[in-house]
């Protein structure tokens, strides 16, 4: 007989949509004993949005304790119960995506949900509160903006700014450029095994798996990028779409986007890292110990290809016509990408014409956030750069 394993979860909005967290806590069903909790901050959500964040948590931390046992899942929230018992149809476009994710999280897992007055659900409860107590400085201070966000004055405000920030600037206007670009914020994935050794990991599939570090990092970069959509001053419209490179580290890192964002992730192998062939995996002094003097041409040399590789140059075409092909699909709109060091650096060359042979000179963090603006290939601009946060 499999074990059983009771899951209690619960989130909050502090003024649905409002700050937002969530909570989760996993039993033992025989004993009673907590073998797991889990709490976290989320941004600006709504309730509904917090409470699923948890359910996934909740899962994802029984799974990983025993992938075997049944799962008790035990939720205040009737509306979470029925649409994951499937008795109630899942409408809006925000919840879908968290819906799936959660049904991800079971897989092959028996599972039963189980409505539960509040009282019996104050452990997640209170693991949610103190996630939103420890961000207590999230929300702005609005008070310069005319007053409280969702005033009038405070909107028509934040409305003048934004489109100030969103138009072009004087070289584009003068130029007759359009109004509208098409805006990249570029995401690169959290840390794996690869890494923390400082080895070449390049385009082989899957690749390695984020590790728990590189998770938070995902997740905190995740809550970052809520936060600078969030803001009143912020120059982001939504992004209307999310790709990533299919690899398993990336796809990993968009999945936590992709929980805030209310988008589904599209793979998409342009965007995948440099074909490092056959140091892929291995460490710089390895291969150097194999190829002498070639990691150091790497280097230097933007057109060479390590063994079976891919070169700079080479990156940078095929980024090249992923942006174009972004431009083309999304004109006017924010497109979310989350890929890799070199891929990432080759957007930005392409964005302020900077060829391959000075891309080193542009640190890219794991979990980092860059954007840059589009209006065609002659035409764009650098935005933001390795914006890193540490917050989980």
């Amino acid at each position: 007989m499999n074990r059983l394993l009771i899951v209690e979860a619960d989130g909050g909005s502090r003024g649905n949509p409002g700050p937002a967290g969530y909570g989760a806590v996993v039993r033992d069903a025989a004993t009673g004993q907590v073998l797991a909790e889990r709490s976290g901050f989320i941004g600006r959500a709504t309730n509904n949005v917090a409470e699923y964040r948890g359910l996934i948590a909740g899962i994802e931390a029984a799974v990983s304790l025993d992938p075997f046992a049944e799962l008790d899942i035990r939720l205040d929230s009737k509306l979470l119960v029925c649409q994951m018992d499937g008795s109630w149809q899942v409408k809006s476009p925000e919840l879908k995506p968290l819906v799936a994710a959660a049904r991800a999280a079971i897989g092959g897992s028996q599972a039963r949900f189980t409505w539960v007055p509040r009282e019996h659900n104050m452990a997640a409860d209170a693991l949610a509160n103190r996630a939103m107590d420890e961000h207590v400085g999230y929300q702005p201070d609005f008070e310069g903006l005319g007053g409280l966000p969702g005033s009038p004055k405070a909107l028509e405000v934040a409305q003048a700014v934004r489109q100030s920030q969103m138009a072009p600037s004087g070289a584009q206007r003068y130029a007759g450029l359009p109004d509208e670009p098409t805006t990249v914020i570029l995401v690169r994935h959290g840390i794996t095994a690869l890494t923390v050794q400082e080895a070449f990991a390049g385009s082989n599939l899957p690749g390695h798996d984020l590790s728990a570090e590189g998770g938070r990092q995902a997740a905190g970069a995740a809550l970052e990028l809520r936060t600078m959509l969030d803001v009143p001053w912020a120059y982001l419209r939504p992004p209307v779409a999310l790709l990533a490179s299919p690899t398993a580290r990336t796809m990993q890192t968009a999945a936590e986007l992709a929980l805030v964002l209310g988008l589904e992730v599209t793979p998409t192998a342009s965007w995948t890292e440099q074909d490092f062939g056959e140091w892929d995996g291995l460490t710089k002094d390895q291969a150097s110990q194999r190829w002498p003097g070639e990691v150091e041409r790497w280097f230097s040399d933007q057109d060479y290809s390590p063994p079976g590789g891919e070169s700079r140059t080479a990156v940078g075409r095929r980024v090249r016509a992923a942006l174009r092909q972004l431009t083309a699909d999304h004109r006017g709109q924010c497109v979310a990408v989350v890929s890799h060091t070199m891929a990432i650096r080759a957007a930005i060359g392409a964005a302020i014409g900077a060829p391959p042979s000075v891309w080193f000179g542009f640190r890219i963090n794991p979990a980092s956030i860059s954007i840059v603006r589009l209006w065609d290939q002659a035409h764009s601009e650098l935005i933001c750069l390795n914006r890193t946060v540490a917050r989980l």
